[in-house]
Formats: C-alpha cells, sequence, structure tokens
C-alpha cells in the first residue's frame, strides 16, 4: 500500500504502483509525474508562455475595482488586455434603465393588443361560420 500513489494524469485519477509503471516513472516523485502531465497539456496551448508579478495591497484593490469597473472577471484576459495596449471599457447601463423599462412595458402591451385582437378574428370567423 505505501508504494501505491493516486496519480494526476490528464484530469483523470489513475490508481498505481510505481512497480508497474514504466521504469521512467518509477524515478519520479508524485509531484514531478504531475508536472510532467501539466507539461503535455501546456504545450497544447495556444499561450504557453506564463507571467508571475507581485502587487502591493492597494495596488490589488485598484486591479480589482477596474475589473470590476470593466466587467472582466477572468484577470488573465484583463492583465494581456492591459499590457498589449488593447481597449479595456466599461459601459454603464444605468442611464438605460428607464429606457429597458418602457420598452418592456411597450412589449408585454403589444403582446396583449395581439391577444384581443386573435380573439376578435376568432370570434367573427366562428360567427361567420355559423350565419352561412
Amino acid at each position: 500500500m505505501k508504494d501505491e500513489y493516486f496519480l494526476l494524469y490528464l484530469g483523470t485519477q489513475v490508481r498505481s504502483s510505481l512497480k508497474t509503471l514504466t521504469p521512467y516513472f518509477e524515478l519520479l516523485e508524485f509531484t514531478d509525474i504531475c508536472e510532467v502531465d501539466k507539461m503535455k497539456i501546456i504545450e497544447n496551448r495556444e499561450r504557453s508562455i506564463q507571467k508571475k508579478f507581485r502587487v502591493n495591497e492597494k495596488e490589488n484593490e485598484r486591479i480589482k475595482l477596474i475589473m470590476k469597473e470593466t466587467g472582466i472577471t477572468n484577470f488573465s484576459i484583463f492583465a494581456r488586455r492591459a499590457c498589449c495596449n488593447k481597449e479595456i471599457f466599461s459601459i454603464d447601463f444605468s442611464d438605460y434603465k428607464n429606457i429597458i423599462s418602457e420598452i418592456s412595458s411597450t412589449k408585454s402591451e403589444l403582446k396583449r393588443i395581439g391577444n384581443n385582437i386573435n380573439q376578435i378574428a376568432k370570434h367573427l370567423n366562428e360567427n361567420k361560420n355559423n350565419q352561412t
């Protein structure tokens, strides 16, 4: 049991004994095997270079605020746009809330009017068939 490990292989858990693995994997630690699997996945990525940086608390709050204002929830997307001079913009819909509610109420009224017209047409067609 002590020779058995849970190995993470491309997203699936495989229970295996180090004795049954290939000689190459027998020489590796558990973390090394996971790193080999991660490298296989990363090689197929469009963006294979990883960048890391540190910020202080104030800078972190500023980044979170800008991300919230722009509606970007993924930091990788935000960082690429900020660093590569891509446009980061925010859309404020608060000015349009009244217009949106008016359109919604007009839509509801039009549905009711359409329903009334259909009822009138049905009633006229039924009376027309009864008179002949």
